[in-house]
């Protein structure tokens, strides 16, 4: 694609004048080209690139807050385990309110500070 696009931009173009319309033809299509590898290489790199550096990774990690578990009771009802520090609770969802429910207790869910 790239040896297309050298080749279209070495073709020798004259000064434009009245009867020179394929001059601009020629300007068109280096133009058009240019775009299509643009378009391509943008594509490429938020497909790819922009996934590896993982920026929305490392603004949402929080050490202090961690969802242990997560289940659906209804439509856009959920029921959450939540971490917070070194407590458990018990957290009720919609689409209109968050309620805590419950703190829970007990030996399962005492996991190790990292």
């Amino acid at each position: 694609m790239l040896t297309i696009l050298f080749e279209i931009a070495a073709i020798p173009t004259e000064a434009a004048s009245r009867g020179s319309a394929v001059d601009f033809s020629l300007l068109f299509i280096k133009m058009v080209a240019a775009l299509v590898v643009a378009c391509i290489a943008a594509v490429l790199i938020l497909k790819y690139a922009v996934p590896r550096l993982s920026f929305a990774k490392k603004f949402s990690e929080n050490k202090h807050i961690k969802i242990l578990s997560r289940f659906t009771i209804g439509p856009k009802q959920y029921l959450y385990l939540v971490k917070i520090s070194k407590k458990c609770i018990l957290l009720g969802a919609t689409d209109h309110s968050i309620t805590k429910l419950a703190d829970v207790e007990g030996e399962e869910f005492k996991y190790d500070e990292q």
